[in-house]
Protein backbone atom coordinates (compact mmCIF):
# COMPACT_ATOMS: atom_id res chain seq x y z
CA UNK A 1 0.00 0.00 0.00
CA UNK A 2 2.88 2.45 1.16
CA UNK A 3 4.58 1.95 -2.42
CA UNK A 4 1.75 2.65 -4.11
CA UNK A 5 0.53 5.60 -1.98
CA UNK A 6 4.31 7.11 -2.09
CA UNK A 7 4.09 8.17 -6.04
CA UNK A 8 0.62 9.92 -5.30
CA UNK A 9 1.35 11.83 -2.64
CA UNK A 10 4.30 12.91 -0.02
CA UNK A 11 3.62 10.72 3.46
CA UNK A 12 7.25 13.12 4.62
CA UNK A 13 5.84 15.56 7.33
CA UNK A 14 2.01 14.42 6.43
CA UNK A 15 -0.88 14.51 8.92
CA UNK A 16 -2.81 10.98 8.55
CA UNK A 17 -5.99 10.04 10.21
CA UNK A 18 -6.00 5.86 10.39
CA UNK A 19 -9.93 5.10 10.89
CA UNK A 20 -11.00 1.81 12.35
CA UNK A 21 -7.07 1.79 13.61
CA UNK A 22 -7.17 -1.67 14.67
CA UNK A 23 -3.67 -2.24 16.65
CA UNK A 24 -2.63 0.83 14.61
CA UNK A 25 0.11 -0.93 11.96
CA UNK A 26 -1.08 1.47 8.91
CA UNK A 27 -0.73 4.79 10.92
CA UNK A 28 2.37 3.58 12.71
CA UNK A 29 3.96 2.69 9.43
CA UNK A 30 3.14 6.18 8.12
CA UNK A 31 4.99 7.47 11.10
CA UNK A 32 7.87 5.09 10.54
CA UNK A 33 8.03 6.68 6.68
CA UNK A 34 7.99 10.31 7.98
CA UNK A 35 4.71 11.31 8.89
CA UNK A 36 4.67 14.12 11.14
CA UNK A 37 1.41 13.54 13.29
CA UNK A 38 -1.59 10.39 12.91
CA UNK A 39 -4.73 10.26 14.99
CA UNK A 40 -5.86 6.50 15.61
CA UNK A 41 -9.91 6.14 15.50
CA UNK A 42 -10.80 3.47 16.87
CA UNK A 43 -14.17 2.49 19.00
CA UNK A 44 -13.40 -0.39 20.67
CA UNK A 45 -11.60 0.08 24.41
CA UNK A 46 -9.54 -3.16 24.29
CA UNK A 47 -8.27 -2.57 20.90
CA UNK A 48 -7.29 1.23 22.12
CA UNK A 49 -5.27 -0.25 24.51
CA UNK A 50 -2.94 -2.16 21.77
CA UNK A 51 -2.71 0.84 19.97
CA UNK A 52 -1.30 2.82 22.72
CA UNK A 53 0.66 0.06 23.67
CA UNK A 54 2.17 -0.55 20.48
CA UNK A 55 2.38 3.13 19.73
CA UNK A 56 4.51 3.80 23.59
CA UNK A 57 6.79 0.86 22.77
CA UNK A 58 7.84 2.40 18.96
CA UNK A 59 8.40 6.13 21.10
CA UNK A 60 5.78 7.49 19.12
CA UNK A 61 3.92 8.68 21.59
CA UNK A 62 4.48 12.78 20.65
CA UNK A 63 3.31 12.04 17.22
CA UNK A 64 0.50 10.08 18.28
CA UNK A 65 -3.31 11.28 19.42
CA UNK A 66 -5.77 7.93 19.87
CA UNK A 67 -9.29 8.44 20.02
CA UNK A 68 -11.94 6.03 21.47
CA UNK A 69 -14.88 6.91 19.48
CA UNK A 70 -17.04 5.35 16.56
CA UNK A 71 -15.80 6.63 13.34
CA UNK A 72 -18.91 8.56 12.29
CA UNK A 73 -18.93 10.15 15.86
CA UNK A 74 -15.34 11.33 15.22
CA UNK A 75 -15.81 12.13 11.70
CA UNK A 76 -19.05 14.67 12.27
CA UNK A 77 -16.80 16.78 15.12
CA UNK A 78 -13.24 16.46 13.96
CA UNK A 79 -12.20 20.35 13.28
CA UNK A 80 -8.94 19.21 11.53
CA UNK A 81 -8.06 17.68 8.31
CA UNK A 82 -5.27 15.71 6.64
CA UNK A 83 -3.21 14.81 3.95
CA UNK A 84 -3.49 10.87 4.08
CA UNK A 85 -6.94 9.37 5.46
CA UNK A 86 -6.63 5.61 5.62
CA UNK A 87 -10.59 3.74 5.82
CA UNK A 88 -10.06 0.07 6.68
CA UNK A 89 -13.34 -1.16 8.52
CA UNK A 90 -14.78 -4.49 8.61
CA UNK A 91 -16.04 -5.51 5.49
CA UNK A 92 -19.36 -6.24 6.73
CA UNK A 93 -19.82 -2.34 6.86
CA UNK A 94 -19.73 -1.77 3.24
CA UNK A 95 -22.54 0.43 3.65
CA UNK A 96 -20.96 2.27 6.23
CA UNK A 97 -17.81 2.61 4.64
CA UNK A 98 -20.06 5.01 1.89
CA UNK A 99 -21.00 7.12 4.21
CA UNK A 100 -17.57 7.80 5.80
CA UNK A 101 -16.13 8.46 2.44
CA UNK A 102 -19.41 10.69 1.60
CA UNK A 103 -18.69 12.19 5.25
CA UNK A 104 -15.12 12.68 4.82
CA UNK A 105 -15.48 14.53 1.93
CA UNK A 106 -18.54 16.34 3.04
CA UNK A 107 -16.65 18.34 5.86
CA UNK A 108 -13.40 18.54 3.72
CA UNK A 109 -11.47 16.49 6.00
CA UNK A 110 -9.17 15.59 3.55
CA UNK A 111 -6.68 18.81 2.93
CA UNK A 112 -6.28 19.92 -1.29
CA UNK A 113 -4.22 17.49 -3.08
CA UNK A 114 -4.69 15.01 0.07
CA UNK A 115 -5.43 10.97 -0.64
CA UNK A 116 -7.92 9.00 1.11
CA UNK A 117 -7.27 5.41 0.92
CA UNK A 118 -9.64 2.66 1.76
CA UNK A 119 -9.18 -1.23 2.48
CA UNK A 120 -12.71 -2.75 1.03
CA UNK A 121 -14.25 -6.31 -0.15
CA UNK A 122 -15.52 -6.20 -3.72
CA UNK A 123 -18.84 -5.50 -2.56
CA UNK A 124 -17.65 -2.09 -1.75
CA UNK A 125 -17.93 0.41 -4.68
CA UNK A 126 -16.37 3.60 -4.39
CA UNK A 127 -17.63 6.88 -5.88
CA UNK A 128 -15.80 6.26 -9.56
CA UNK A 129 -15.59 10.48 -9.20
CA UNK A 130 -12.65 10.36 -6.84
CA UNK A 131 -11.32 7.34 -7.70
CA UNK A 132 -7.69 7.86 -9.11
CA UNK A 133 -6.36 4.05 -8.86
CA UNK A 134 -7.41 0.20 -7.13
CA UNK A 135 -5.30 -2.61 -6.57
CA UNK A 136 -6.52 -5.93 -5.94
CA UNK A 137 -4.66 -8.22 -4.08
CA UNK A 138 -6.90 -11.61 -3.77
CA UNK A 139 -10.41 -10.90 -2.19
CA UNK A 140 -8.78 -7.14 -0.90
CA UNK A 141 -9.08 -4.00 -3.18
CA UNK A 142 -7.27 -0.81 -2.73
CA UNK A 143 -8.97 2.53 -3.32
CA UNK A 144 -7.38 5.56 -3.56
CA UNK A 145 -9.31 8.50 -3.81
CA UNK A 146 -8.73 12.24 -4.24
CA UNK A 147 -11.09 15.40 -5.29
CA UNK A 148 -10.57 16.66 -8.62
CA UNK A 149 -9.93 19.77 -9.05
Amino acid sequence: MFNILKGMVTIEGASVLDLYAGTGSVGIEALSRGAARAVFVEADRKTVGIVKSNIADLNLASKAIVVNVKVERYLSNVEDNFDIIFVDPPYFLNRTTADVVSLIFKRKLVKKGGIICIEHSKEYVPPVEFLIRQKKFGSTILSFLKEQS
